[in-house]
C-alpha cells in the first residue's frame, strides 16, 4: 500500500458553491426527456457491445447504465415508483456483470503503457490477455443470447408517465424541492466521507469516489432542471477521474501481487514496476487531496 503523509483533511470552501436557477416548466417532462435520452444511449451501446467487444464499448455501456440508474434512483426514492425500483435492480445486476472485465481491460492498458520501460512485464501482460480472452468469450456468448427489449419497454412507460402535463404550480414547486433534497443528500454524503479520508487508507478514497459518482450522475440527470455549466460538469468529471485512477492503480497492484504469490524470483524482477506504480499512485493521491479542498464548489445552492 502506498504511504502518503497523513494530514488533517481541510474543510471545503463554501464560498465557491454553484448557484443555479431551476428551469421553468413541467418538472416531470424534464426528467422524462433525460430518461428517454439515456434509454436511447443504453440501447445503442448494448447493441454495439453485442456486435463487438472493446474497452470503449464496455465503458460506454457501463456509463449509460449508471446514468439510467441515477434517474431510476430518483424515481424510486423521491416518487416511490415501484417499477423503477425493480428495473434498477435488474440493470444493476447487468452492470455488475461487466465490472471484472472493465477492471481487467484497464489493467491491460496500464501494463501496455509500462511495457516499453519494463520489459519484464511481458509475462504478466500475457497472463492478463489470456484472462481477458476467456472472459470476453464467456460474456460475448451471454450477450448474443440477451435482449433488453423488456427493460426498454419499462423505460418508455416510465417516460410516458412522467410526461403527463401538469398545471399544478404548487405541485411543481414541491417536486423541484424534493429533487433538490435528493441531490443535496447525495452531496452531504460525499462531504461526510471526504472528512473521513485517511490518505494512507485507499479504501477511504474509494468510498468518496463511489459517493461522488452517484452525486455527479444525479446532477447530470437533473441538469435540465438545475443547470450546471459545462465547465463545472467537466471539473466534476476530472475530479472523479483522479479518484478512478487511484482505484485502478490499487487494483493493478493487487493483481500483480496475486500473480507473484509464491514466486520470489519473479517478485524481485517486478519490484521496480511495483515501485513505479506506487509512486504514480502517491502522486494521484496528492492531486486528490488538493482538489478535495475545493469540493464544495460542486454543491447546488438555490
Amino acid at each position: 500500500m502506498v504511504q502518503v503523509s497523513a494530514q488533517s483533511f481541510p474543510r471545503a470552501n463554501k464560498k465557491k458553491s454553484v448557484v443555479v436557477e431551476p428551469a421553468e416548466g413541467n418538472v416531470g417532462s424534464a426528467v422524462a426527456d433525460a430518461l428517454r435520452k439515456r434509454a436511447k444511449s443504453f440501447a445503442t451501446n448494448f447493441q454495439l457491445c453485442q456486435q463487438k467487444y472493446s474497452e470503449k464499448s464496455i465503458h460506454d455501456l457501463r456509463v449509460s447504465l449508471r446514468r439510467i440508474n441515477a434517474i431510476l434512483t430518483i424515481l424510486s426514492s423521491v416518487l416511490n415508483v415501484q417499477k423503477a425500483k425493480k428495473l434498477k435492480k435488474k440493470l444493476s445486476k447487468l452492470l455488475k456483470g461487466f465490472s471484472d472485465l472493465r477492471d481487467l481491460q484497464v489493467q491491460i492498458l496500464s501494463v501496455s503503457s509500462l511495457l516499453p520501460h519494463f520489459g519484464k512485464l511481458e509475462k504478466f501482460q500475457n497472463h492478463l490477455l489470456e484472462r481477458e480472452r476467456k472472459m470476453i468469450k464467456r460474456i460475448s456468448k451471454d450477450m448474443r443470447k440477451s435482449s433488453v427489449d423488456a427493460e426498454l419497454k419499462v423505460l418508455k412507460a416510465l417516460s410516458g408517465d412522467l410526461d403527463r402535463p401538469s398545471h399544478d404550480i404548487s405541485g411543481q414547486k414541491k417536486l423541484k424541492a424534493q429533487l433538490y433534497n435528493h441531490v443535496e443528500s447525495r452531496f452531504a454524503r460525499v462531504m461526510v466521507l471526504t472528512q473521513m479520508v485517511d490518505p494512507e487508507k485507499i479504501e477511504t478514497i474509494h468510498r468518496v469516489r463511489l459517493a461522488f459518482k452517484k452525486y455527479r450522475y444525479a446532477v447530470e440527470a437533473l441538469n435540465n432542471i438545475f443547470s450546471f455549466s459545462k465547465s463545472t460538469l467537466k471539473e466534476m468529471h476530472d475530479f472523479q477521474t483522479i479518484m478512478g485512477e487511484i482505484h485502478d492503480l490499487d487494483v493493478l497492484q493487487g493483481t500483480i501481487d496475486e500473480f507473484l504469490q509464491g514466486n520470489e524470483r519473479q517478485a524481485r524482477v517486478m519490484s521496480p514496476v511495483l515501485e513505479k506504480i506506487a509512486q504514480t499512485e502517491k502522486k494521484q493521491i496528492n492531486r486528490f487531496l488538493r482538489q478535495a479542498k475545493m469540493l464544495d464548489k460542486f454543491r447546488i445552492i438555490l
